[in-house]
């Protein structure tokens, strides 16, 4: 039910809800595990809006898309994925210098 609700939601409203709503369908398949999703709604997410929080949320998905790379023994990808990650935390952290769960995950990487 909830997903046909979110479903009739898409392309209704302000920049700022439509931020909202493409933040809370990435934070949905990340939890999923669909990274390829999660990006998709993220990148959306941060057309609307450059927030400490769309911004953490993409670089929660680069990282673990980092893992996953790592994971399957490519370094490369890993590295490039790892190195996205840190560069939204620190884009973020400019934004608010002050934000512990982007300092917090910057350091975890």
């Amino acid at each position: 039910m909830a997903r046909v609700e979110v479903d009739a939601l898409h392309g209704k409203g302000s920049a700022e809800k439509k931020s909202v709503l493409s933040g809370v369908e990435a934070k949905y398949w990340l939890a999923r595990g669909d990274l390829q999703k999660a990006s998709g709604f993220a990148e959306e997410s941060l057309q609307f809006r450059r927030s400490p929080i769309s911004l953490g949320l993409m670089a929660s998905i680069e990282a673990a898309r980092s893992r996953e790379a790592e994971q399957r023994g490519i370094a490369n990808v890993a590295e490039m994925h790892r190195r996205r990650a840190v560069e939204l935390n620190k884009e973020g952290l400019q934004i608010d210098p002050n934000n512990q769960a982007l300092q917090h995950q910057l350091d975890s990487l």
